[in-house]
């Protein structure tokens, strides 16, 4: 991620918990800010953008990061402070690839 991103893995697939994970992060943001800003007058604005990807399948670690970076692009770029959220699934050829590499399937 870049210096002013945050990346957390999360072991759920439920939109509502991630929304309400995101809402919660949002209120430690702001409160953080606000004590910050006591201080530090000319602070910048902060914004807390969420993007999600989520699998159902084993995926590579670059597949379901590169998801949620897409996610997160398109919730700063709608300006949404609600989660985005992309599905990642492997395809075959990936699958074949990893079996290739490492001699062994995906589990």
């Amino acid at each position: 991620t870049g210096p002013d991103e945050l990346s957390l893995l999360v072991g759920s697939s439920s939109e509502t918990y991630l929304s309400q994970l995101g809402e919660k992060i949002s209120r430690v943001v702001t409160d953080a800010e606000t004590i910050a800003r006591r201080s530090i007058k000319s602070m910048p604005k902060l914004a807390c953008h969420f993007g999600c990807a989520r699998t159902h399948r084993p995926v590579a670690t670059a597949q379901l990061y590169g998801a949620a970076r897409q996610s997160l692009q398109r919730a700063q770029l709608n300006e949404s402070h609600v989660p985005v959220f992309a599905e990642v699934s492997a395809d075959a050829a990936t699958l074949r690839r990893y079996e290739a590499l490492y001699g062994r399937q995906m589990r």
